[in-house]
């Protein structure tokens, strides 16, 4: 049985010198939070998800690909 991480609410907000913020939920294919998710978006923008699941990473403005590896899980990489 494979397991994969589902991604809620990925979306970009305000620009401040010329970064991004990008924020989401980690969830499972049960819609279950899942806390302690590494989340890459470079060697220099890596974040932990909290217990609730959610995430916050400050990129700077272009096309990243974002990387989500949990132990027991499938990394998950998507393009944005």
């Amino acid at each position: 049985m494979k397991l994969t991480l589902f991604l809620l609410s990925l979306c970009f907000s305000a620009h401040v010198f010329s970064q991004s913020i990008l924020k989401g939920k980690v969830t499972d294919s049960n819609n279950q939070p899942l806390p302690g998710v590494m989340v890459y978006g470079d060697e220099s923008a890596v974040t932990q998800t909290n217990p609730d699941g959610s995430y916050q990473l400050k990129l700077k403005e272009g096309k990243w690909r974002i990387t989500f590896r949990l132990l027991g899980f499938l990394a998950n990489t998507h393009s944005i």
